[in-house]
């Protein structure tokens, strides 16, 4: 087995470091299959960018799409991209000893909304050069949501749930989609639906909705569409909108993460 010390497996695009934190902005090199068993002396996330990111964290294939993994210190794991995604790209941060979540011993999906935001706005302030104080307090925000997750996951989602967020996911690109369309697809009241959610993954459903288009939008900037033809795709109303979207989401425009990958 391979023991990693602050390393990441991937080709480095940015590197930080502040407050004993380290951030690597990285796209898978090594294939799938030559990827070892390994484990690394500190705890850290993997915000993987790109859908196919394939992890044995509990909960993993819940949400799908894009996922935010929080691995302990020491723990043995062999997550990497599938074969279809063998260049996908992915947020390293490597956490201090003395901040880990020393109450979690297995690998866990942070599936809360306001988490993964806050893993994305890394990205985005990576790329712009953000200061470190900026970047510290991102990360320290992170390990909050770890708290969130563990009171939270005991709680039982009701069968219903899988499917909204499962039509949530197919019909984002959809740019006429509303909340309420959900609620009538999974025979429940669409205020019950928001309440849910906010329990289930501290979100709201059109939170949802719009995390899934930005993660489409953002999959389809590996190519060479024009960045209005990627929106429509996305199922964005339009170009600005999608310019928003990633604003609001990575704090940088389309036009910026493509460039940088």
């Amino acid at each position: 087995m391979l023991h990693l010390a602050r390393t990441f497996l991937g080709s480095c695009v940015a590197e930080r470091a502040c407050g004993g934190f380290n951030f690597t902005l990285r796209r898978a090199s090594v294939p799938a299959e030559a990827v070892p068993e390994h484990s690394h002396a500190t705890a850290h996330f993997i915000y993987a960018l790109d859908e196919g990111y394939e992890t044995s964290a509990h909960r993993a294939a819940e949400l799908g799409g894009a996922c935010l993994v929080y691995n302990p210190p020491s723990v043995v794991h062999r997550d990497c991209y599938d074969e279809q995604s063998a260049n996908g790209r992915f947020l390293a941060l490597d956490i201090p000893v003395e901040i880990a979540a020393l109450d979690v011993d297995h690998p866990i999906v942070i599936d809360r909304t306001a988490s993964r935001k806050i893993a994305a706005s890394i990205v985005g302030l990576m790329l712009e050069g953000a200061p470190a104080v900026d970047l510290e307090d991102r990360a320290l925000s992170l390990m909050t949501g770890i708290s969130f997750h563990t009171k939270h996951a005991a709680y039982k989602a009701p069968p219903w749930l899988e499917r909204a967020v499962e039509a949530i996911s197919d019909l984002s690109n959809d740019a006429k989609l509303e909340v309420n369309a959900i609620a009538r697809i999974v025979d429940v009241h669409p205020v019950h639906l928001a309440r849910v959610f906010s329990i289930h993954f501290g979100s709201t459903p059109g939170e949802l909705l719009r995390r899934r288009r930005t993660e489409r939008a953002l999959s389809l900037l590996s190519g060479t569409e024009r960045l209005s033809d990627v929106a429509a795709q996305a199922g964005f109303a339009d170009q600005s909108h999608m310019t928003r979207a990633f604003r609001s989401t990575f704090g940088a425009t389309p036009a910026v993460i493509r460039a940088a990958f």
